[in-house]
């Protein structure tokens, strides 16, 4: 997913309702930049995208559209009101739905979901547990309107304090789709597994940041300047504390180059 040189104050309230057939207007979008530490150094989680659609044969990080049903899920997120989310992304409001976008779409494309039950991150103990959640990330990837029921029937709430806002990208205007994606990164939680179900992937791993960037180098892989950008942005830290740390605060942040912005990357605003 990517993005275009639009003003990063723009009110989700001007860009109205998602509309698919208006090109001039990106369709609101999360991605989730998905990280665990290794004994060799930390990964990011990457897919490939199929031989189709307006960006074919891509490798880019799980998320998708913002859904309607992504609005009404305020209930589940008792660690992050609208009102802070929305000054977070710097939106008059409604901002909440990128944290339960990225979420949503993270948990139907990998299988992971940070929600809390009983006040604990969620974890898999057994096989029957691991079974049971990725029966549900299948019904949520053909209808979104289950999210909120797989949350009912489990008793959980959204780990929306546990996703951390990244940077923002439009998609220029001579892109054949447009999106306004919100970027977001999470560390895997413990006693969790990717496990990648969905027809629109093609292959799902594990890799280091930078051979990620080499695997583009050589050719191997094809990606767009969203996705090399946050690459680089997140390839020289210790560990996923230390990235983590640095993302909280906004100290990850680097400046928005005039060919950057061009490209789509949106300029930084400090809402810390």
């Amino acid at each position: 997913m990517s993005n275009g040189p639009t003003s990063n104050h723009t009110s989700l309230r001007e860009e109205g309702t998602i509309d698919n057939s208006t090109v001039d207007r990106p369709l609101l979008a999360a991605t989730m930049v998905l990280v665990r530490d290794q004994p060799k150094g930390y990964e990011v989680f990457m897919i490939e995208r199929p031989a189709k659609g307006a960006f074919p044969k891509l490798h880019v990080f799980p998320g998708g559209k913002i859904d309607p049903s992504d609005s009404g899920l305020a209930k589940y997120c008792p660690s992050l009101s609208d009102t802070r989310a929305s000054q977070l992304l710097s939106v008059e409001d409604n901002g909440l739905r990128f944290w339960v976008c990225a979420i949503r779409e993270c948990f139907e494309e990998c299988g992971v979901l940070f929600a809390r039950q009983d006040n604990a991150i969620l974890a898999l103990r057994t096989e029957t547990e691991r079974l049971q959640l990725r029966e549900w990330a299948q019904r949520v990837s053909t209808s979104s309107e289950d999210f909120r029921l797989a949350l009912e029937a489990h008793k959980l709430t959204l780990a929306t304090d546990e996703v951390h806002y990244f940077s923002h990208w439009i998609t220029p205007e001579i892109a054949p789709a447009r999106f306004n994606t919100r970027f977001f990164l999470a560390k895997l939680p413990p006693k969790q597994h990717t496990d990648t179900q969905s027809t629109e992937i093609v292959s799902a791993c594990w890799v280091r940041p930078k051979l990620a960037l080499d695997k583009y180098q050589s050719k191997e892989w094809r990606m767009i300047l969203p996705t090399l950008t946050t690459l680089r942005m997140i390839s020289n830290y210790t560990d996923t504390e230390d990235l983590i740390k640095h993302v909280r605060t906004g100290y990850h942040k680097i400046p928005v180059r005039p060919e950057k912005q061009l490209q789509g990357m949106q300029p930084f605003l400090n809402p810390w």
